[in-house]
């Protein structure tokens, strides 16, 4: 990611901003579209999606996301 706009990264973006990142992409892999033909993820599935990438999300919210979701 390019910090768009102001050239933020990490610890420099706003907590609240790196937890709806997550929370956002988490809900969007594990819920039914009406267009698309992608089935949804199981929360284990998407959570373990939000592991493998750590440059995109910040991996104290995914482990606070999988206690609550698991």
């Amino acid at each position: 990611d390019s910090g768009y706009p102001d050239g933020l990264a990490g610890s420099a973006i706003p907590v609240l901003a790196r937890i709806l990142r997550a929370v956002e992409d988490y809900t969007a892999m594990t819920e039914w579209r009406l267009y698309g033909h992608v089935s949804p993820l199981s929360p284990r599935a998407a959570v373990r999606d939000l592991k493998k990438s750590p440059g995109l999300y910040d991996q104290r919210i995914v482990r606070i996301i999988e206690k609550i979701v698991l």
